[in-house]
């Protein structure tokens, strides 16, 4: 009791010493597994021994225990006795540190896999926070269309410069009209002046081009910004693929932003995502679907490069841990068939799957997207401690120590017993001694035979 209460003392010593000399959390941790092990060490002590008169003596009923094993066999008894003793102390000793290490480790494993779904959850905010960002910038380029009837190229270009100079993720800055099946010849025409040979292209899941247009009405890439990289996208139209197709309606519906599902690029080939923003003609908002669909003109929209943004977001999610491991963005209801944005620091290739961790996001604008972080088995070994392996090194050490140091004490008992009964011996055999007495010297015949 005097030892645990020593132990809860230093503990808050400690608590409070650590921040104020500015020591490292392992100094705190290091201290606790040492008294902790201390305590079968001084249970141990404490059962054996005795504190009289500043020496430490064995404690005699324990002493006792092996002259009463003596006494019950005559030959030796005690042996049984301390050996079944030995086993019992090295067990306990062998059972507690394997508990304490088991203990530690689960700790840790818990700690591991509870870092990995706050950094999930802090990369999910900081995508959000990303996505709302860009929505807001987009809202001046939405409002300068939706303004302006004769808004041109130079005015698009000018705006969509600031977008694109504010935000590294963001790919291409795009203007998308709604195009009626009627006035394709015109506004091809049109757009012949600012793109020679503009043709309003539509392809099929294979990326392969239709010779003819498929539908009412059309949705094709008006401008781009930057123009480089980007040339193949200048008459693409967004509704014929059905991912796209289903942003566009959705955000018709809704009459807010809209974020797609993972696409893959015309650009590049590589999965991103797009930002839809709807322009309405009409001076006052539309209030119902019906009046949305006739007065939609068209769509501010950005293409994001997922890479950049899953890159950046985790610069900023500020971890304890530096990540290296793979990072997934999916839509939630994935299917084998839909693209994968996926981010790896990770050259070994080998991820501990076991601490997975996964949000979701971009629930504001539309979609259920669901991000996965998966660490590296690197990433994971070293946030283990590997206090776990000390204690058990050390438990394994202790239980060699007492059985080695009650093997040598069972002797000592024993040769301890031997000499006591040889002195009980002498003392209880028949003798006669001269004893001094008050008048002279006598001599006192003690019991038994004797001449």
């Amino acid at each position: 009791m005097t030892y645990i209460v020593l132990c809860w003392l230093v503990l808050q010593i400690i608590d409070v010493l650590i921040p104020i000399l500015d020591l490292p959390n392992w100094v705190a941790k290091l201290i606790f597994l040492l008294l902790v092990l201390g305590l079968p060490i001084v249970t141990i002590l404490s059962w054996s021994f005795d504190l009289k008169g500043g020496e430490l003596l064995r404690d005699p009923a324990d002493i006792d225990y092996f002259q009463g094993s003596l006494r019950r066999d005559g030959k030796g008894g005690a042996e049984p006795d301390r050996k079944t003793r030995c086993c019992a102390i090295v067990t306990m000793t062998a059972l507690y540190a394997t508990g304490i290490a088991a203990t530690i480790h689960l700790r840790e494993s818990q700690q591991i896999g509870l870092d990995m779904h706050l950094l999930s959850a802090a990369l999910a905010t900081e995508l959000d926070r990303s996505l709302a960002h860009e929505s807001a910038d987009m809202e001046t380029l939405r409002a300068r269309i939706s303004t302006f009837e004769a808004f041109s190229f130079a005015d698009f270009e000018t705006y969509a410069g600031r977008l694109l100079a504010e935000h590294s993720d963001v790919r291409a800055v795009e203007w998308v009209p709604r195009v009626r099946k009627e006035d394709v010849g015109s506004f091809q025409s049109l757009m012949a002046a600012r793109y020679p040979g503009y043709m309003i292209k539509q392809f099929d899941q294979a990326g392969r081009e239709l010779e003819q247009l498929e539908g009412e009405e059309f949705f094709p890439v008006a401008h781009t910004m930057p123009r480089a990289g980007n040339d193949n996208v200048i008459g693409f139209d967004l509704g014929s693929r059905p991912e796209r197709r289903a942003a566009i309606e959705n955000s018709i519906e809704s009459g807010r932003d809209q974020l797609s599902a993972i696409v893959t690029l015309v650009q590049t080939g590589r999965p991103g995502l797009l930002l839809l923003k709807p322009v309405f003609g009409a001076s006052i908002f539309p209030v119902n679907h019906v009046a949305r669909r006739q007065n939609i003109q068209g769509f501010v929209l950005s293409v994001l490069d997922v890479d950049k943004m899953l890159q950046r977001s985790l610069l900023a999610a500020n971890s304890v841990h530096e990540f290296e491991g793979r990072i997934t963005l999916a839509h939630a209801e994935n299917s084998d068939a839909s693209p994968v944005a996926a981010f790896s620091n990770n050259p070994s290739g080998e991820y501990a799957h076991t601490y997975k961790a996964v949000a979701v996001l971009g629930e504001r604008f539309g979609v259920d997207l669901r991000l996965q972080i998966e660490p590296s088995r690197a990433m994971v070994r070293d946030m283990y401690s590997n206090l776990h392996w000390w204690v058990g090194a050390i438990g394994l050490l202790m239980a060699i120590f007492f059985a080695a140091a009650l093997r040598g004490r069972g002797q000592v008992v024993t040769g301890y017993q031997d000499q006591s009964a040889k002195a009980v011996s002498v003392i209880v055999a028949p003798t006669s001694k001269p004893v001094g007495l008050a008048g002279g010297e006598g001599l006192i015949n003690l019991p038994g035979d004797h001449p």
